[in-house]
C-alpha cells in the first residue's frame, strides 16, 4: 500500500497509512463476518446484506470535489459496515462534528469497533458507532452529509429511507447508487450523469443529490 500512499498529498498520506493499518481486508470481511453477521440476524439468503466497501483516495476524492465537507458538519453512513467511509471522513476532515455510522450486522459493527480503537492515537472528527437498523433510528437525519451504498436495497427500503431523508436541513447532500433514487422537488442532482467511483467491488455510478431549500 505504500505505492498507493505515495501517489497522494502529502497532507493525506499519514490519514491513508492509519485508516490502512486499522481496517480488515475486505477478502476476510466477506469471507469470515459477513456470514456470521447473516446468520446472526437470520438473514442468509437477503440480499440487502450484500457486502462492498469503499476505497480509501476514490471515497475521499469524491468527498472532496463534490461532496464538499466543512467544518462543524455531521457525516453519517447508512450501513456502515466495519467503518471504512466512517474513518475515511473522520480522518481526512478532523474538523467535522461528528462522523456516524449505523450497521445492522453485529459482527461487521464490532469489527468498526475494534478499528475505531486502533485509530485512537489519531487526528480524527469524533466517530460514533451504532449497531442499529437505519430503520429503526432517525437521529441520522440530523446530517449533513449521508452516504447510502444503496446498491442492494430494496425498493420498500428506499422509500422509507427516502421519507426521512425530506427532513434534511437544505444544503444537505446525499451520496447514494440508485439512478432513480431522489428524484422528487425536494432534491436537485449535483451531477446529472453518474459520477465513476471505484470501490472494493469495482467502479460503479454513484449520485449526489442536495436537498433544496423552501425556496428554491
Amino acid at each position: 500500500y505504500e505505492s498507493e500512499a505515495s501517489q497522494m498529498p502529502q497532507k493525506l498520506q499519514e490519514a491513508y497509512r492509519a485508516w490502512h493499518q486499522a481496517v480488515t481486508e475486505t477478502e476476510i470481511v466477506s469471507s469470515t463476518l459477513v456470514l456470521a453477521g447473516r446468520r446472526a440476524l437470520g438473514r442468509e439468503k437477503d440480499p440487502e446484506l450484500t457486502y462492498g466497501e469503499v476505497l480509501f483516495f476514490p471515497f475521499y476524492r469524491l468527498l472532496d470535489e463534490i461532496v464538499k465537507p466543512r467544518p462543524g458538519e455531521v457525516f453519517a453512513d447508512l450501513g456502515s459496515g466495519t467503518g471504512r467511509a466512517v474513518f475515511v471522513a473522520a480522518l481526512c476532515w478532523p474538523a467535522l462534528a461528528a462522523c456516524k455510522g449505523y450497521e445492522v450486522s453485529p459482527p461487521l459493527h464490532d469489527d468498526a469497533m475494534r478499528c475505531h480503537g486502533e485509530l485512537s492515537g489519531s487526528v480524527m472528527a469524533p466517530v460514533e458507532l451504532h449497531c442499529a437498523d437505519v430503520l429503526q433510528r432517525d437521529d441520522w437525519a440530523a446530517a449533513d452529509i449521508v452516504w447510502i451504498a444503496s446498491v442492494c436495497l430494496s425498493d420498500a427500503t428506499l422509500r422509507e429511507i427516502a421519507a426521512r431523508l425530506v427532513g434534511l436541513k437544505p444544503g444537505a447532500r446525499v451520496i447514494h447508487m440508485t439512478e432513480n433514487f431522489l428524484r422528487d422537488d425536494a432534491f436537485e442532482r449535483v451531477a446529472e450523469d453518474p459520477i465513476l467511483v471505484e470501490m472494493s467491488f469495482g467502479v460503479t455510478g454513484v449520485f449526489v443529490a442536495r436537498r433544496r431549500g423552501p425556496s428554491e
